[in-house]
């Protein structure tokens, strides 16, 4: 891992075709980066914060999520204890015996006691084909042959659960093996005032049980999701925050909060704490105590949408997020609280102090990272929505939402990721209703299997946004990158020698050249353009080379050095240093 100071960039930008075209950057600093660790030695190029300077011609871009499995859900309703949905929270992550495990929500319903949530597991070799162990250990209609880990037990009087748990492996060195998994899950508190944040431990991931009595956070309705950051031996914990007074904003369909009281206003966002002891997490999601913002809408945003979950997940050295972005629309009659959602893609590079979006031109940059399945409710099934004034949406009945796929109506994404095909292709999971954020006002029906589902989205190995070269040949300056200054690590073995590869694509005419520079931004003799080759084509790892000789940086560990990169109608997705086979 490695630490970035902050500089303030000042920029003059022109629109070309439909994303952001960066003509001058000027900074006032350069900013130290300096690599630790060489498995986490990697620039992603997510934003600005790993580039000193660009020139005209250079740009980002985003990428939309990819359905696998031809767009069909990797899991939906089979059993009763999940009868009524499978979708919103969930969290995927690899069991050290190396199968993937995905702990999901499941929700039930009966005549009695309306919805009740469960938190399940199943279990995949390819991250597509997932079984449903039966476990044997929660009692379910007073059998224990099914596949839920959390709660105990669904019995009247007994039953306290309500949001299921996202889970994460502990590597704080100082923790227990019986206590090196856990959960976070939002319950009603032992008095029945309030549901709260409580914190599960487990040894092996399927047998749990709670760690403290009280909560370590009060209500935070949303999936709250943590791990351990040994770089600042602090938990990191991101949650909902809601604003008190919120800040609405104007439009042609004016503040929210004005349509006659009907609309909640705009206050759900993604917040940020950390602490030493998961007995108390020492914030709150509101109030004196509130967590520190990570991440809002803003000023350029549309009325009536809040941030809703987040869905961080580590990658590298960076944060990932994934929040759900929710437009409050009021299709569920005398219910202000409804609309649909989809989900965007945030990342951050300081931690998860601060996320933002890709640095690009609004449509590109904001839209959609998994965007709503189609809609086949027809005309016969429709209700309308009082904002935007007679927007039609399904009925909330299983009729018409029969007729639409999961995800056409609600998206929520999953923590984690597992990597695949030899680690070439990553898969993600979302959680998909075709009913809206308020159809589940009919709790004690049944929806049609084929109403919520859990998703794949598969990206190449760190292709969820690039810098770009245009197509500007024939010009006296080409467009060009040059990052921050690092420090060049060493490899933690004698056989081993210290390299250089990077992932990009290219068209056809298009192509990438690479420079070193020494700390002063002066190529280094034998590593500039003129003795870099032409890289063409579609490459995840192409090992970097001078004078026609793969690079070998071990007399160069400890320098500061700094990279510049022509790019041609290309795509530089990021640079990484490897530990490669001494020759």
């Amino acid at each position: 891992m490695y630490s970035i100071s902050f500089v303030l960039f000042f920029l003059t930008v022109n629109i070309h075709g439909s994303v952001l075209v960066v003509d001058q950057v000027e900074t006032n600093q350069v900013r130290p980066v300096n690599f630790q660790e060489v498995k986490s030695s990697k620039i992603l190029f997510f934003d600005m914060s790993q580039v000193d300077s660009v020139t005209k011609g250079i740009y980002f871009e985003m990428y939309p999520g990819k359905h696998a499995n031809e767009g069909k859900p990797v899991l939906y309703p089979t059993e009763e204890w999940e009868n009524w949905a499978t979708f919103a929270y969930n969290t995927v992550l690899q069991h050290p015996n190396g199968t993937f495990f995905m702990y999901y929500d499941c929700i039930s319903a009966d005549k009695v006691r309306n919805l009740i949530r469960f938190t399940c597991l199943a279990t995949s070799k390819d991250g597509i084909s997932w079984i449903k162990p039966i476990l044997n250990i929660a009692m379910y209609n007073n059998n224990t042959k099914n596949n839920i880990v959390w709660p105990l037990s669904d019995a009247a009087g007994k039953y306290k659960y309500i949001e299921p748990g996202t889970v994460f492996i502990d590597t704080n060195p100082n923790i227990h093996e019986s206590e090196k998994w856990k959960m976070l899950v939002r319950m009603n508190n032992k008095d029945n005032t309030d549901t709260d944040t409580y914190v599960l431990s487990s040894s092996d991931g399927i047998h749990w049980e709670e760690m403290f009595d009280a909560p370590s956070l009060n209500s935070s309705d949303t999936q709250n999701i943590a791990w351990y950051d040994n770089e600042i031996d602090e938990y990191i914990i991101f949650m909902r925050i809601d604003d008190a007074n919120p800040v609405e904003h104007s439009g042609p369909h004016g503040d929210c909060a004005g349509l006659n009281d009907r609309i909640s206003p705009d206050i759900r966002r993604i917040g940020r704490c950390t602490t030493k002891d998961l007995s108390d997490f020492g914030c709150e999601p509101e109030g004196s105590k509130e967590a520190p913002g990570v991440f809002s809408f803003d000023s350029i945003d549309p009325p009536c949408m809040d941030i809703y979950t987040n869905a961080a997940t580590k990658y590298y050295n960076r944060i990932l997020m994934f929040p759900a972005i929710y437009q409050k629309c009021v299709f569920a009659a005398n219910n202000g609280n409804d609309g649909i959602l989809d989900v965007r893609f945030i990342s951050s590079f300081d931690g998860g102090h601060t996320a933002d979006y890709v640095p690009s031109e609004i449509s590109n940059a904001r839209q959609p990272f998994v965007r709503l399945n189609i809609n086949r409710c027809d005309g016969n099934y429709l209700n309308y929505s009082y904002f935007p004034k007679d927007m039609p949406w399904c009925k909330d009945d299983t009729v018409s939402v029969s007729h639409a796929a999961y995800g056409a109506s609600q998206n929520y994404f999953g923590a984690g990721y597992i990597e695949v095909n030899n680690g070439e292709d990553l898969l993600l999971y979302y959680g998909g209703t075709a009913f809206t954020h308020a159809g589940d006002k009919r709790d004690n029906q049944r929806w049609k299997s084929t109403s919520s589902g859990i998703g794949a989205i598969i990206v190449k190995r760190d292709r969820f946004a690039s810098i770009n070269g245009g197509y500007f040949f024939n010009q006296a300056a080409l467009p060009t990158v040059r990052t921050v200054t690092m420090v060049i690590p060493a490899c933690n073995t004698p056989l081993a020698i210290t390299s250089l590869r990077f992932n990009f694509e290219t068209s056809s005419v298009g192509y990438i050249r690479l420079q070193i520079n020494d700390g002063d931004n002066n190529p280094l003799n034998g590593y500039d353009f003129d003795s870099s080759p032409i890289y063409k084509g579609n490459f995840l790892s192409m090992r970097a080379s001078w004078s026609r000789r793969p690079v070998d940086l071990t007399s160069l560990i400890g320098d500061k050095i700094s990279i510049s990169i022509e790019i041609l109608d290309g795509r530089l997705y990021s640079i990484f240093f490897t530990c490669e086979q001494k020759p």
